[in-house]
Order: structure tokens, then sequence, then C-alpha cells
């Protein structure tokens, strides 16, 4: 009796794995929360081309440049079916500093999971030639003393 059991859940297991769906059955949807040609949209397409190459479906680049610090883009991520064909290519700052500006964004940067980095970004603060800054600790002086720097206070 042990054995015969033991025979149909082997045999039951088998027809599940039979019938489960290999990952992906669809083209892949990239969603990337900037505008098309900026620098994560060529990341973007760097990136679902090799990903095409080695899933065997399509990965479609989806730009969502709808503007509030990317958080249109990573919404429309949020809010799709979580059955990983729609993923997100996104920054720190639509992740993290996003939800802190924005009222509402309906995530917050435990909702999504990271799967991959695939590239670092540098940030630089420029002034005019004119400034008298030649630092930030400068520069944050120098606006805190200007009359036309707190007129919109």
């Amino acid at each position: 009796m042990k054995r015969a059991s033991m025979l149909l859940a082997v045999i039951a297991q088998l027809l599940v794995l039979q019938h489960a769906q290999a990952y992906p059955d669809r083209p892949i949807k990239l969603v990337v929360p900037s505008p098309a040609g900026s620098p994560p949209d060529q990341m973007a397409r760097l990136v679902s081309d090799k990903m095409s190459a080695n899933l065997g479906q399509p990965v479609i680049v989806d730009n969502r440049a709808g503007g509030a610090g990317g958080t249109v883009g990573a919404k429309s991520v949020v809010t799709a079916e979580p059955d990983g064909h729609t993923i997100l290519l996104c920054s720190t700052s639509n992740l993290l500093i996003a939800p802190l500006i924005y009222k509402d964004v309906g995530y917050n940067a435990g909702t999504f999971v990271p799967v991959a980095r695939i590239g670092d970004a540098m940030e630089m603060l420029a002034v005019h030639p004119s400034v008298p800054a030649r630092s930030v600790a400068e520069l944050v002086s120098l606006a805190k003393f200007c009359p036309r720097c707190r007129q919109g206070r």
C-alpha cells in the first residue's frame, strides 16, 4: 500500500511538472521611467537585447517618462500582474527619493526586489564660472545670504 501511494505521488508530481509553463512564456516588458534616448533608455536597450537572446523571448522597452521623479513608470510596474513579465529599470532616486518627496506614490523601496545592478552613475553639481563658490559648502553659504535665492521662500 505504501509503495502504491508513493508511486501515485511521484506520477502526480511528474504530471504537474509536465504542465508547468517555462518562464518566460511571452514577451517581457522592461519599463524605463525616462524618455527615449536618455542614458537609462540606452542602457535598457542594451540590456534588453542580451535578455532577449538569453531568454528566447522579446524584451520590449516601455518608456514611461511621465515625470514625478519616475513614479509614473514605477507605479505601472507595481500595478502590473506579478508574474515576472513586467520589470523596472530604475535608479535609486526612483525608488528611494521620489516616495519621500511625492505623496501617495503607491510604493516604497521595499515594494520592489532588486534583481541585478547593471551600472553606476556619477552625479555632478556645476555652477557658472562667475559664481564665487568652489565647494558645496561655499555654494550653500552663498545661497543662504543671497537675496535673490531667498525670494521664493
